[in-house]
């Protein structure tokens, strides 16, 4: 468990696929993931169990987002192998949003992460807000490769 100023981070569970399951198909929070499209059950349950594999194997996975320990998800914070990178990820509630969470979220995981080597994230070009998240946890883009625009954490 992580402990933010206002928020308790806990590594995504089987108890958490219904919330992230409504939260991933919220409009506003997958407009900018999984392009846009619905997000099947089913892959929400891989994505958990991927994440438990990933906190077992490389001790970083996907953190949900809860004011207190036992609150609603409002959102989710972590860290991921895509290909050989290690991928920062992020989402928030609509109604928590521009208020600091996520860039807390985010440093939190960051600051926890026994990865070694850089970190990256991917982000819709037309996503402003999540760019200044980026962009506060001192990572800088170094790719805008249409649609995406990739960032770098060294």
């Amino acid at each position: 468990m992580l402990r933010t100023p206002r928020l308790v981070l806990v590594p995504v569970g089987d108890a958490d696929v219904e919330q992230l399951h409504r939260h991933w198909n919220d409009a506003e929070v997958g407009h900018y993931l999984w392009d846009g499209g619905p997000v099947p059950l089913r892959t929400v349950r891989e994505v958990v169990a991927a994440s438990n594999r990933d906190f077992g194997r490389a001790g970083y996975g996907i953190w949900a987002l809860r004011r207190s320990g036992s609150g609603p998800l409002i959102g989710v914070a972590g860290l991921r192998q895509v290909e050989m990178q290690v991928e920062l990820l992020f989402s928030l509630c609509p109604g928590c949003r521009g208020r600091g969470l996520a860039t807390e979220a985010a440093r939190a995981v960051l600051d926890d992460a026994l990865c070694s080597g850089g970190v990256v994230a991917f982000v819709d070009a037309g996503n402003l807000a999540a760019q200044s998240v980026l962009a506060r946890l001192g990572m800088t883009p170094s790719d805008f490769s249409a649609p995406w625009v990739r960032w770098r954490r060294s």
